[in-house]
């Protein structure tokens, strides 16, 4: 049996392209199904992973490091830029998402949050 295990959402989003019948292990923080990669986070389709940034889970992600250090006033975030993308690209919408999420809890809870964007370079 074969099986393909992708290092990202990119190499997710190549995997589904080109196979729709291997198992596709999604290994990234993306949520699948949110990327269309599947048809939702329960079992279906042939890709599966795990949803470390999904919808809803950074702002959740801050309220509980706001219990944790209540004493902290700024955080700060470090985010894919998304210039590796078209401005079509779910990956790209995924990280608006996700710093629009963000930066709206982070303002809720009266603290100031840094969020930079950095850029991938290949070594």
């Amino acid at each position: 049996m074969a099986l393909i295990v992708a290092g990202g959402a990119a190499a997710g989003l190549a995997a589904r392209a080109v196979t729709a019948t291997i198992p596709i292990v999604l290994v990234s923080g993306s949520d699948p199904a949110s990327l269309g990669l599947a048809p939702s986070l329960g079992p279906g389709g042939n890709m599966t992973g795990g949803a470390f940034t999904a919808s809803g889970l950074m702002g959740k992600r801050l309220y509980m490091l706001r219990e944790l250090v209540p004493q902290a006033t700024t955080a700060g975030y470090l985010a894919e830029d998304g210039r590796a993308y078209n401005s079509d690209s779910p990956l790209l919408r995924k990280i608006e998402e996700l710093e629009r999420e963000i930066l709206t809890v982070a303002g809720a809870l009266g603290g100031k949050l840094s969020w930079r964007r950095s850029a991938a370079t290949a070594t």
